[in-house]
């Protein structure tokens, strides 16, 4: 029997992709891609890919991830302030098979969106740099993300997430990852807050920058409404003496600090239940959801074990005949050998009596 070989180069360097439908190892073509290799590397080695999710899905063909805003638009680089760079092609990297690595940037142009094959796509050899292939059982968790449901526009209903990308084999070791910049106004930079469990799935951070939102603004328009007064107003305000400068800047102080307590006291008083509500509702869809497809993986588990269990039948009903048989021929065997048995004594027999009355003739075994 022919062995089948692929004509793809040997890989140099190795990452995996820790998904929420299991792990993606990918081998690299740092040798025949090297530019787009490095790119693809550094950016793991920053923790771009971490939380990025597969934003398309088309059925037979690809899953596609690599762009933080999730909308398949928007992607990054190492080189030039984060653009595009030049395509890479060779002549050994093709679409030959599933599983091929490649980045889906167009018009010759590459950056930290990619791809994952799921067939044969020979007609886009020469279009898409290819730079790396999924190797071994991981291909399954690939082939897990392309059979979720997508809706019209081949975008995943529940997106699922690349958690962290581990870089197993760097081929580049003098890459450098690069330090996040820093906001204005501090020597650390402000860090991302903490989520918190709102019980409100992925909105808990749109709640809590909302309400942020809310009291900056309230804490303006108090300051620009403590401009607009009138010394006369802070006088009547306070009852303090015309004559006193300083009694009139202590009382606007008083004035403005009172109106920005009371301001910020009405934050508390927003009503955010029609948000709430709107969380709840998705959060029942989601569970809905996961029911609708718990059950559908117990009715086909069962349907596998009823399979199973009438092959299993079978195969007893054939080993019960073969049994059978085996007695049958055992006992046939038995009555052969005592029906031998009989015929060879009475034989005997006949032979004796016929010597006893005188007879030469010769007996018949």
């Amino acid at each position: 029997m022919s062995q089948i070989t692929s004509t793809l180069p040997k890989t140099r360097g190795k990452v995996v992709l820790v998904t929420e439908c299991g792990d993606i190892e990918i081998e690299l073509f740092s040798r025949e891609a090297p530019k787009t290799c490095k790119n693809f590397v550094q950016l793991c080695l920053e923790g771009f890919y971490n939380n990025q999710i597969f934003h398309r899905i088309i059925n037979e063909q690809f899953i596609q991830s690599g762009d933080p805003t999730g909308q398949g638009n928007y992607g990054e680089s190492i080189y030039e302030e984060g653009k595009a760079f030049e395509a890479e092609y060779h002549s050994r990297l093709k679409f030959i098979q599933r599983g091929i690595v490649a980045c889906a940037a167009q018009n010759n142009l590459c950056d930290s969106r990619f791809f994952i094959t799921l067939n044969k796509l020979e007609p886009l050899n020469f279009k898409h740099t290819i730079f790396g292939q999924v190797i071994g059982d991981t291909m399954f968790n690939v082939m897990k993300i392309a059979e979720l449901e997508v809706d019209e526009k081949d975008r995943p209903v529940y997106p699922p997430k690349i958690l962290k990308v581990d870089v197993i084999v760097n081929p580049f070791p003098d890459i450098i990852p690069r330090k996040k910049k820093l906001i204005k106004g501090g020597d650390e930079g402000k860090k991302r807050k903490a989520k918190k469990d709102l019980n409100l799935l992925s909105f808990a951070d749109d709640l809590e920058d909302f309400k942020e939102e809310d009291k900056n603004k309230k804490k303006k328009i108090s300051e620009e409404k403590f401009e607009n007064l009138k010394e006369e107003d802070i006088k009547e305000e306070v009852k303090v003496s015309s004559s006193s400068n300083t009694d009139i800047s202590e009382s606007k102080e008083e004035i403005a600090e009172n109106m920005i307590d009371t301001d910020l006291k009405e934050e508390n008083l927003i009503d955010y239940s029609a948000v709430e509500e709107k969380f709840k509702s998705l959060k029942k869809a989601i569970d809905e959801r996961k029911e609708e497809l718990n059950t559908k993986s117990k009715q086909e588990a069962k349907s596998y074990l009823e399979i199973q269990k009438q092959k299993y039948q079978k195969k007893k009903d054939k080993k019960q005949r073969q049994e059978e048989a085996l007695q049958k021929f055992q006992s046939f065997k038995q009555n052969l050998k005592n029906t031998n048995s009989s015929w060879k004594s009475h034989s005997l027999k006949f032979k004796s009596n016929k010597k006893d009355n005188g007879d030469d003739y010769e007996t018949i075994e």
